[in-house]
């Protein structure tokens, strides 16, 4: 109790560093899910071998709606590495409510959002580490479930606002999956060519506290997709990539 109580402090004192700085911070009244629309985005990472697509597409149950999105390598043959990145979000809030993510030979990492807490599994060819993360009533999806993120959001070039995120980059256990304070930021605006297609796009910075940052171009007509990524994850490893074919159902 005691630990989780400095924890909070310290978040807290975050948040109200960050606010000072003239970002607003991400409120319910800020999301519209209403101009999400279903997907499919092929993005190119460099080389054939690392071509990925993604979809985006609503669901259903008796009680509620979601939206999934899902990353996987065009070539299904799990034999050679190729896996699944996987997001489930809540249409209501964006609220994440499973995440999952399985590479052959390099992680089975599986997150259960529950109420006010996430509990998190990853699974090595070593071993597997289990243990829970106390989270915000409004968190973000990061990870495959951004694009619906940031599809959801009223973009304006003034857009400047702060979020928690469950990072799962951030580290070994049990630094993956730390709760982080993150700042998204409309920096300017670019043309880009997809498919031999012209689109208007808004360039974004996402950073947080700790060194993270990500460079996204978002599609300036809702629904607003990421088309084009520079991450930096820690001061190893990087990404780029861009969207090469893109196809988006019953948009105008």
């Amino acid at each position: 109790m005691k630990y989780e109580l400095i924890l909070l402090s310290l978040l807290i004192s975050t948040a109200l560093t960050y606010t000072s700085n003239g970002q607003e911070t991400l409120t319910y009244d800020k999301i519209n899910t209403k101009q999400l629309k279903p997907a499919m985005l092929y993005w190119d990472f460099g080389s054939p071998e690392y071509l990925t697509i993604e979809s985006i597409y609503p669901l259903k149950d008796s009680i509620n709606s979601y939206w999934n999105v899902t990353h996987r390598s065009p070539i299904v043959d799990d034999t050679v590495g190729n896996g699944f990145d996987y997001y489930l979000i809540n249409e209501k809030g964006l609220r994440p409510v499973i995440s999952h993510m399985y590479h052959l030979g390099f992680t089975n990492y599986y997150i259960n959002f529950k109420s006010d807490t996430a509990y998190l599994s990853i699974k090595s060819m070593r071993d597997t580490v289990d243990y829970k993360v106390k989270i915000p009533e409004i968190l973000a999806p990061e990870g495959p479930g951004l694009p619906v993120f940031l599809g959801s959001l009223k973009f304006s070039k003034q857009l400047h606002i702060s979020y928690y995120e469950l990072n799962r980059w951030s580290g070994t256990p049990p630094r993956i999956g730390q709760l982080e304070l993150t700042e998204l930021k409309v920096v300017g605006t670019e043309k880009l060519e997809i498919d031999g297609k012209s689109y208007d796009t808004f360039k974004v910075l996402i950073s947080s506290k700790s060194g993270r940052f990500t460079e996204v171009w978002v599609l300036k007509n809702a629904p607003h997709y990421w088309v084009k990524v520079n991450h930096k994850i820690d001061e190893k490893r990087t990404m780029r990539s861009r969207v090469v074919k893109m196809y988006i159902f019953g948009a105008k």
